[in-house]
C-alpha cells in the first residue's frame, strides 16, 4: 500500500439517516505519521453519483488526541497486554443533515509515504434537548436554572 492522497473512501447507507456529529478516529495501533490529518466528509441523498454536499471539513491536531495507546508488540502474541484502545479525539458538530451516502476525501496524513490509516469515521446524531437543572451543589457552588443546548 501506498500513502498517495488524496483519495476518497464512498459508503451506502442502508437508509436515511439525520446526522449532526462527525468523529474521526485514528488507529490506536498505527504510528501517528499514518493516521489522517486534513479530510472533508460530503454527504448526498441523491444517490451514489451525487451531487455531494460538505458536512464538515476538518484537519485533526494529533498532539491533542490523547488515549492509551497499545505497547509495541515484540515477540510472541502471548506477550502482549490487554489495554484500552480507544483515543480521545475531537467531535465536530454540524448542523441536522440527512444523509444516505458519505464520501470520506483523505486530503492528508501525519507525515507518512507509506500509508494512511483511520480506525472509524462515525456519524451521530446526537439529540440537543433542554435538561431542567434544579439546585444542585458541586464541589460548594450552587446552581440553579436550566441547560442550553449548544446553538
Amino acid at each position: 500500500a501506498d500513502a498517495t492522497l488524496p483519495v476518497d473512501l464512498d459508503f451506502a447507507l442502508p437508509n436515511d439517516l439525520t446526522v449532526n456529529r462527525a468523529i474521526l478516529r485514528p488507529h490506536p495501533g498505527e504510528p501517528q505519521s499514518t493516521w489522517v490529518r486534513e479530510f472533508r466528509v460530503e454527504v448526498s441523498t441523491s444517490g451514489p453519483e451525487g451531487p455531494y454536499t460538505l458536512l464538515v471539513a476538518g484537519e485533526l491536531d494529533h498532539s491533542t488526541i490523547s488515549g492509551v495507546r497499545p505497547p509495541e508488540v515484540t515477540g510472541r502474541a502471548s506477550n502482549a497486554q490487554p489495554v484500552e484502545d480507544r483515543l480521545n479525539v475531537p467531535v465536530f458538530d454540524v448542523p441536522d443533515t440527512s444523509v444516505r451516502w458519505v464520501r470520506l476525501r483523505i486530503l492528508s496524513n501525519g507525515g507518512s509515504d507509506a500509508y494512511t490509516s483511520l480506525a472509524e469515521l462515525e456519524l451521530l446524531y446526537a439529540s440537543r434537548v433542554t435538561v431542567p437543572v434544579t439546585s444542585t451543589t458541586t464541589t460548594g457552588v450552587s446552581v440553579t436554572g436550566s441547560r442550553r443546548p449548544p446553538s
